[in-house]
């Protein structure tokens, strides 16, 4: 995967990852690129070299937001999102408790602050179904929640305006 100045090599053993460190290298010595060492992490064996400098071993790295395990397992970036995701909803929340928005300026709130960053990325990690579907029921459960906020707060409005 490339993206600007960043790289990351994907291989299902260490043999193969060697073969593009070693390829990689050559590259970079034939057109005097310079690679940071300092962001070599290696998440499939602990004896692969880049410049004759051991790389260190991970279980994970964090690629464009993105979060990479070794065992390809997705849980990993769908947590991280939806805990971001949770952050910004619970910011929106107090905001919407002192505001007098309708229903429709809330819910294109939520999918222009909230849904775009429970799907980053989508297109990498969620072709799995079960995803999929935990990534909806979160969306619905936002927005149910979102609506309930908004109702109690309509409703502590007018009980206030009636006295």
């Amino acid at each position: 995967l490339l993206w600007a100045d960043d790289l990351i090599l994907l291989s299902l053993d260490a043999k193969t990852a060697q073969l593009q460190l070693n390829a990689l290298e050559n590259f970079c010595t034939r057109w005097g690129i310079e690679i940071n060492g300092k962001f070599l992490p290696n998440s499939t064996a602990p004896s692969l070299y880049l410049n004759n400098n051991p790389l260190k071993n991970v279980d994970s790295y964090c690629y464009l937001g993105i979060i990479l395990h070794k065992t390809g397992s997705v849980s990993y970036t769908r947590n991280d999102l939806r805990d971001k995701a949770m952050r910004a909803f619970f910011g929106l929340k107090r905001c919407v408790l002192r505001s007098k928005l309708s229903f429709k300026s809330l819910s294109t709130l939520f999918d222009s602050l909230i849904k775009p960053i429970l799907l980053y990325g989508a297109t990498i990690w969620v072709p799995n179904s079960s995803v999929n579907k935990s990534i909806t029921k979160s969306v619905k459960s936002m927005k149910s929640d979102l609506v309930k906020v908004v109702t109690r707060s309509v409703q502590e409005k007018v009980h206030l305006s009636y006295f």
